[in-house]
């Protein structure tokens, strides 16, 4: 074994595991939406430590990939970002995917993405856009900032 870390969920729950542990990596929730991670800056913090960084919910457990008619109830405020990606997309002659993989790429820090598929065809699909992926000017507009709606713990099932 080359490697022992842990996942975590907050950033909070990060800085008090690296006041005790030193792993040398670390998988962690990032997306679009979610940049906690990022505008805290324990994504540098945990680079300049040479921990290894690993992203999961990049698409943050399937919301973002879902029609803005279609979300849940708790995140129903969503639901207007996605309207407006996919108006971006359109104008781009892309999709809202390869935004969503765009902003990963964008993170230079990251060794690797972590990502949860159904099937073949969706992972063609995520690969796809991986290599078509397009950058939005302004990342941090996209930020989402209610943790009912970042951290899944918290979702009320409708």
């Amino acid at each position: 074994m080359k490697r022992i870390g842990f996942s975590v969920y907050t950033v909070e729950q990060t800085k008090q595991l690296l006041e005790t542990y030193s792993p040398n990596l670390i998988q962690f929730p990032v997306s679009l939406f979610d940049q906690r991670f990022l505008t805290s800056g324990m994504i540098a913090e945990m680079s300049r430590e040479n921990i290894a960084l690993h992203a999961r919910s990049i698409f943050l457990q399937g919301l973002l990939l879902a029609l803005p008619n279609e979300l849940p109830a708790f995140a129903l405020a969503l639901s207007e970002k996605l309207v407006t990606l996919d108006k971006y997309a359109r104008q781009s002659n892309t999709t809202r995917l390869a935004f969503l993989m765009g902003f990963v790429q964008a993170i230079s820090e990251l060794e690797a993405i972590v990502i949860g598929i159904t099937s073949a065809m969706q992972l063609n699909e995520i690969i796809q856009a991986w290599h078509q992926a397009h950058y939005l000017d302004d990342f941090a507009s996209w930020s989402e900032q209610d943790a009912d709606i970042l951290d899944p713990s918290k979702w009320k099932q409708s």
